[in-house]
Order: structure tokens, then C-alpha cells, then sequence
């Protein structure tokens, strides 16, 4: 009898095996391509929104964008889209390191006029091996820059300053600036939140030209992000000197032209006020040489304290995030009459000092509680010897009719959820095979 291997006949359990791994191994090679673009949680939150451009002019521009959470950032661009530059945040540029932000500004410089750029968008390290970029929608940005124009009119500077909902100065938020017949404009805040943006420098939309506007009655609109919350402010241009009003992130949109019910009243930040809580009262006794004082103060403020004893030690400490400062002096303290002082610089200029008495025991003359440091050990200021020293954002608010939202560019790849796993039709036609092959295979006489 003629031998033929398809009369063959192979164990049922064998079969099965067999087309387990078949089926296993197809998937994997069909869906190989769709492994990278599953990204963790985190890298999901790190992908750019709200990217704007400004600040265009015959020689720059300025890239920027949010994140969800603090990450560093970066942009590739060149006059071709071999994208052959690489530059990082400016404030990494400014310090030389590496910052995580969720606010992102790149200001590209020294650039030929009329001339296009492209660009993309980088997450993580600025380097040339790092390939985690964004483009729009497979393809890169682009910029056209404008043309060199003559001088511009005397400065008119627009300044203001951003607050937290605890009034705490808003670092690090972008503030943009638009009108009808003005090119964005835009720039970050310094650590005391505030701003400033030269109004006279800024170009009409098709760049060709600087922007002209009515010195009393051009509709400005101001829009503040810091990655966390927004607001948002219109205002005429005869209202903004000597400054813009104070803004607080979070608050709902100001509208501070006449007969809209708000007026332009200077938001009014938490007194700089600085305390010594320990000891607690003037002349008190404690009963230790070494007592740990405290006390309270603006966040990051720089402190000069001077412990007049025996001998007198200068030294300075900077109030921590929560507020509050202390300090545990290097030496002994001896018995009788002390005192402590504590001067700071405020935003003003001016300098102001606190200080208080307290008169050191003799060990075992009284119960009294010694002011020793805290359990926990943990400093709430760092002291030096040198003598010197995320809520859900708030709502985009509407614009009035003639005003115009920042330019927006939208990338939809970025914005989707978690992609699914795997092709749907392939996977299930393969499935189906198999379970069709098995149940032949379990019906085969053995």
C-alpha cells in the first residue's frame, strides 16, 4: 500500500500543541508593530496639549505646551525635516540642568527671516538618541518666519503678577496675550510670578507689519496655565498701566471693561509676616543649652538669624515649603539672659526684624520644658553658616466675538485613550481556524 502523510494519523493531545503555537506565534508577528505604542501611565500624561506658537518675528519664535504631569521637555527643528537642531526648555538653558516642569516654553533664536522651520516636540532628555516625539498627525510643525521691519515705536510694556488660590506667587505659568489684530505673544513667569511683555514689538497676524491698536480702547485678552489651572482676563489697553491687575489661577474669567460689573482692583497678596514661635512669649525660661527655636514665615524667604550669648552666631535659613523654619544653634547656650532676632527682606525692599528675649536655666532648677528639637528630626529650613544667604484645570473661558484664542494646534494621536491590544479581525479569523482544526483533530480516529 502506498505510504501517504496526510492518511497519517497524530494524537489528538500532539495536534492541539501544535496549533496552540502556531496561533501563538502568528498573533505575535501580526500585532509586533503595535507592541511600542503601548506606553506606561506615565509617559501617557507626559504627551503635549495645548501647543501653542508666539512670538514670531523675522529672526524667532516660541514653542509651547502643557503636560498633565511634570516631565521634561524639549524641541527638534531645522530648516528641513531632518530636524537636525535639538534645543531644551529655556529655563534649562538659563540653569544648565535638566528641569521636570508641567508648563514648557522654547524660545528658537538667531533664525533667518521668511524662512520655514520645522519642528517636533520631544519628551524627556535633550538628546539626539532620545526618539520620543510628537508631530502633527505623522507630519512636523511648521513656522514661517516674518521679515525684518523698521524700528518700533517708544516701549510700552505690559506688566503683571499671578497668584495661586493660597496667594502664593504662581511661578512657572505661561501667560498669553492676543487681540484682534495681534500676533500672539507670550512668556513665563519669574519665582515671584511675576511678567512683562513688550506690547510695542508685537506684529500684525500676517507678520508683515508691527500690530497697530488704540492706545484707550483696543480689547486685549490675557490667558494664564500653569499645567493645574487657568483663568483668563480682558481688559482695554488704557487700563493697563501702571500694570495689568493682579489674576488668580483658578478664579473664573475677569472682564475689566466698563459696564461689566469688575473693576480693575489690585488683587492683594498674604502680608510677608514672620514670626518666632519658640520660644513662644518675650522673656521666657527654658531649662536646655541647646534649644531648637521656630517660628513661621513666607515659603523660600531667606532669613538672617542672630543668637546673641555668650558669644554671637549669625547665621541664615530659608522658610520651607509649609511655611515654617527652625534652627538649633552649634554650640551651647549658657545660663542667664539671651536673646534671638530675626530680619528679612520683603518684596517692597524694605527691611523688617522680629526678636525676643529668653533666659537660659541652670541644669535642674526648674521642671520647665526644655524646647528640645522635634522627634522626627526632619528640618523644616535649611540653615548656613555664610552670612548671606494638581487639581483638574479650570475650564477654557470664552472669548468675547473679537477677540482671538491663542493659536491651537491640534495633534488627535496624542489625545486618544490607552490603544487596544492587538487587531480584532485577524486574531479572531485565526481563533476561529483553530478551534475548527481541533475539533477535526479530536474526531480523527487515533
Amino acid at each position: 500500500m502506498k505510504s501517504n502523510f496526510f492518511n497519517k494519523k497524530f494524537p489528538t493531545t500532539l495536534g492541539i500543541l501544535f496549533l496552540i503555537i502556531v496561533i501563538g506565534v502568528s498573533a505575535f508577528f501580526l500585532n509586533k508593530e503595535k507592541l511600542p505604542s503601548f506606553k506606561k501611565e506615565s509617559e501617557v500624561k507626559a504627551v503635549p496639549l495645548k501647543i501653542h506658537i508666539s512670538n514670531v518675528s523675522n529672526d524667532q519664535f516660541v514653542i509651547s505646551w502643557l503636560t498633565t504631569e511634570s516631565a521634561s521637555g524639549f524641541i527638534r527643528y531645522g530648516t528641513t525635516a531632518d530636524l537636525e537642531n535639538i534645543l531644551a526648555d529655556d529655563r534649562d538653558q538659563n540653569s544648565g540642568e535638566t528641569g521636570q516642569y508641567k508648563t514648557h516654553l522654547v524660545s528658537v533664536k538667531d533664525l533667518e527671516q521668511g524662512r520655514t522651520y520645522y519642528f517636533k516636540i520631544g519628551v524627556g532628555e535633550a538628546t539626539s538618541e532620545n526618539k520620543n516625539l510628537y508631530d502633527n498627525n505623522g507630519q512636523s510643525y511648521t513656522v514661517i518666519t516674518g521679515l525684518v521691519l523698521g524700528q518700533s515705536t517708544e516701549d510700552k510694556i505690559l506688566t503683571g503678577t499671578i497668584y495661586k488660590e493660597d496667594r502664593k506667587p504662581a511661578d512657572n505659568t505661561i501667560v498669553y496675550l492676543t487681540a484682534s489684530n495681534i500676533a500672539p505673544l507670550s512668556v513665563l513667569t519669574d519665582t515671584q510670578g511675576r511678567w512683562s511683555i513688550f506690547l510695542n514689538k508685537a506684529r500684525a497676524k500676517d507678520l508683515k507689519e508691527y500690530a497697530a491698536f488704540d492706545v484707550e480702547a483696543t480689547i486685549l485678552k490675557i490667558v494664564c496655565q500653569d499645567g493645574e489651572q487657568e483663568t483668563s482676563a480682558v481688559i482695554l489697553t488704557k487700563d493697563i498701566l501702571p500694570a495689568v491687575p493682579d489674576l488668580v489661577l483658578g478664579h473664573e474669567p475677569y472682564d475689566f471693561r466698563e459696564g461689566t460689573g469688575q473693576t480693575p482692583e489690585i488683587f492683594v497678596a498674604a502680608p510677608e509676616v514672620v514670626t518666632i514661635d519658640n520660644p513662644a512669649e518675650e522673656g521666657e525660661k527654658i531649662n536646655t543649652a541647646k534649644p531648637e527655636f521656630q517660628g513661621k514665615g513666607p515659603a523660600d524667604m531667606v532669613l538672617t538669624i542672630k543668637v546673641e550669648s555668650s558669644q554671637v552666631y549669625t547665621t541664615t535659613v530659608t522658610v520651607a515649603e509649609d511655611g515654617a523654619w527652625r534652627l538649633v544653634p552649634p554650640f551651647a547656650l549658657t545660663q542667664g539672659e539671651h536673646k534671638i532676632s530675626v530680619s528679612y527682606t520683603t518684596k517692597d525692599g524694605n527691611t523688617e526684624m522680629v526678636s525676643k528675649r529668653f533666659y537660659v536655666l541652670a541644669a535642674g532648677d526648674s521642671q520647665l520644658p526644655a524646647l528640645t528639637a522635634t522627634p522626627s528630626g526632619e528640618p523644616l529650613a535649611t540653615a548656613s553658616p555664610s552670612a548671606s544667604p494638581s487639581a483638574s484645570p479650570s475650564a477654557s473661558p470664552s472669548a468675547s466675538p473679537s477677540l482671538s484664542e491663542p493659536p491651537r494646534v491640534s495633534i488627535p494621536s496624542t489625545d486618544q485613550q490607552m490603544p487596544a491590544t492587538g487587531e480584532g479581525l485577524p486574531t479572531l479569523i485565526l481563533l476561529i481556524t483553530g478551534v475548527l482544526l481541533i475539533l477535526g483533530g479530536l474526531v480523527l480516529p487515533i
